[in-house]
């Protein structure tokens, strides 16, 4: 069954990658140089900090350990860091066309803490 927590991390799953595929029609064709930058380099990392974040916590409170969700702002810290480390440092080694950037490990901080933000800060800790 889905309770509040459920359907909010659910959510917080699905909007990001519904957000991820418009961003993947949209991102080529914006003439603003900032703008489109942002949307083609950071955006889609800053949508996987927030989808990343309620699918481990979604993951958690189906498991035996539904207590172990990340609700701390510290927490979400640490798993945007790990994430943005695996992908911008770990994945070029092994993935040819892969390319670490310093600010997408920013972008899956701010993901995460805006999981925080949207949704983490309202369930009790």
């Amino acid at each position: 069954m889905l309770n509040r927590e459920r359907r909010g991390d659910l959510l917080l799953v699905l909007g990001p990658l519904a957000l991820y595929a418009l961003n993947q029609q949209v991102k080529t064709r914006v003439t603003v140089r900032v703008l489109g930058d942002l949307l083609r380099c950071h955006a889609n990392d800053y949508l996987g900090g927030i989808a990343f974040a309620a699918y481990l916590n979604l993951i958690l409170s189906l498991s035996r350990w539904p207590e172990k969700r990340l609700r701390r702002p510290g927490e979400l810290v640490v798993l945007g860091l790990l994430c943005g480390l695996c992908w911008e440092c770990i994945a070029p080694l092994f993935l040819p066309d892969s390319v670490g950037d310093p600010l997408d490990v920013v972008a899956y901080v701010l993901g995460t803490l805006s999981y925080w933000l949207l949704w983490g800060r309202r369930t009790p800790v």
